[in-house]
């Protein structure tokens, strides 16, 4: 806590004083001053650390009172299939209530891919090591590679999801490129959204679009070019198959669509099976009330935690004879002694805080007082209110009353919370800055707190520095005192001891 020089000293040999204690005893009086100021500091912090404790709770509750000001809070809906077999669905933030009858689902939606006709390794051979060189595989006999030059490119092209053609092409190189190096290329490509893969068992190759649907009607989803498409034509025998949109009957319409997942009136559904004539799966979308009231009933228990860690700073007892211990007193106490002195000395240091009453009656009135030009103009309409006085604001929700608002006129319910919670925003985001203003953040860093207190606490560390140098002044005075001290002691024992040798009898 004090950095004051210490060293080896000794004193009282002539005077026989206890020097160093006598030091010691003195200078602790002087270091009183700045034991003073360290407890100061300290509780600067302290109130320093919970005052960002509680900007933090009132930042999380400006912000999710921000999402009760949005529309999709209370645009909740939920999509039920009689047929999830066939046919899923989930509602979107601009989804409204209403039904959907799929009564034919005829074929669902596939991609376009490339498949080996046959096996490719070439007879009376069973396997190939598709690991090995091309070249190697070739000059053995086990695919064909006729008229395969040592080294050519092919140019691999596919069709994306919205019927854009791109293709990239590849140089081979037969001495070193095996089956799986040039399979492991395509897959890599970011470009074409192909899988490839050789199958050991069957000998074949499979290239399988990433993208479902009939991409290019004009022409082939996929295909081969360049002077090397032998090697995927021939070599790997492949033939191309286009893929398939999904074709079904929506509310009596007949329709297809590339993707089994597609989005219709904010209503995503998701294509599984087909089905079969004279089967249908309905999807009925209706409000979800139930999360729109589990939404305000966390936003309920969000206040209430908030007002509650605010009113238990400024109502906490404040025990003024219990002051943060220093350095010293710590030394003398066991563990629990010591923590249980702090959380006295801690507590009630918020206590009455202007501030944070100011804060508090904010949020208060913002939540209570009527609302202008709506529907419904205080939040008690929608089973909201406040108890008993002693509990402070606390805020107690009847579910019952407010899912019979939401089922009887959820459009009133959003205006009223939207308009509350938009002034309580505002009113939260003044007390944010305050508390920022005043106590800081966690984020700032110690050497650049312009806070208020942060700035209280530069100008303590400051005194401190002036108190230790004053304080370290002082005893290096006092032991130049007590060394002269002992230097006059030690020429008047000298001269007291001649004077007795002058004066003692002599021997005849």
């Amino acid at each position: 806590m004090n950095n004051i020089r210490t060293g080896t000293r000794f004193g009282g040999l002539a005077t026989g004083l206890d020097t160093e204690t006598i030091v010691r005893d003195m200078v602790r009086v002087e270091r009183m001053r700045v034991d003073r100021l360290t407890q100061n500091r300290t509780q600067l912090q302290w109130r320093r650390e919970d005052m960002r404790t509680l900007n933090t709770q009132l930042t999380t509750l400006r912000n999710r009172t921000f999402d009760m000001t949005l529309h999709g809070t209370y645009h909740r809906f939920t999509a039920a299939s009689s047929n999830e077999r066939a046919v899923t669905a989930t509602p979107t933030g601009s989804a409204s209530a209403m039904s959907f009858e799929f009564s034919a689902i005829t074929r669902l939606a596939t991609s376009a891919r490339a498949t080996s006709s046959g096996s490719i390794v070439l007879a009376p051979h069973t396997s190939i090591d598709a690991n090995a060189p091309l070249a190697q595989l070739i000059a053995q006999g086990r695919i064909d590679g006729a008229g395969l030059p040592g080294t050519y490119t092919v140019t691999v092209f596919n069709h994306t999801q919205a019927g854009v053609r791109v293709e990239e092409t590849f140089t081979i190189n037969t001495a070193t490129d095996s089956l799986n190096s040039v399979l492991s290329r395509i897959n890599a490509s970011t470009t074409l959204g192909i899988q490839a893969f050789y199958d050991e068992f069957s000998g074949r190759v499979s290239l399988t679009s990433r993208f479902t649907g009939n991409s290019n009607p004009t022409g082939a989803d996929m295909g081969f070019g360049g002077a090397g498409a032998a090697f995927f034509t021939t070599t790997l025998r492949l033939a191309v198959t286009d893929g398939h949109n999904a074709q079904f009957t929506l509310n009596g319409l007949p329709t297809e669509r590339s993707s089994n997942a597609f989005t219709i009136n904010g209503v995503a559904f998701h294509l599984r099976n087909t089905l079969a004539v004279g089967e249908t799966a309905t999807v009925n979308v209706v409000a979800d009330h139930t999360a729109v009231l589990n939404n305000i009933q966390e936003w309920v228990k969000l206040y209430n935690d908030t007002l509650q860690q605010f009113n238990t700073q400024l109502t906490a007892e404040r025990h003024r004879d219990y002051l943060p211990l220093t350095d010293e007193q710590k030394k003398e106490m066991s563990e629990t002694e010591v923590k249980l002195w702090q959380e006295r000395a801690r507590s009630g240091l918020l206590r009455g805080d202007d501030q944070l009453e100011r804060i508090v009656n904010r949020m208060r009135r913002d939540f209570n007082d009527p609302l202008a030009g709506t529907t419904l103009r205080q939040m008690s309409a929608l089973g909201l209110r406040t108890g008993h006085h002693s509990e402070m604001g606390r805020l107690h929700l009847d579910q019952n009353a407010l899912r019979a608002e939401l089922e009887r006129n959820p459009a009133a319910v959003q205006e009223l919370f939207v308009g509350v919670a938009g002034r309580l925003r505002a009113s939260l985001d003044t007390g944010v800055r305050e508390l920022t203003a005043q106590a800081g953040t966690a984020a700032s860093l110690a050497g650049v707190d312009n806070s208020v207190i942060g700035q209280r606490m530069q100008r303590i560390n400051e005194r401190i520095v002036r108190e230790n140098d004053r304080i370290e002044r002082v005893e290096d005075r006092l032991w130049r005192q007590f060394t002269s001290l002992e230097r006059a002691m030690e020429r008047m024992n000298s001269q007291s001891a001649w004077l007795a040798q002058q004066f003692a009898p002599r021997q005849q």
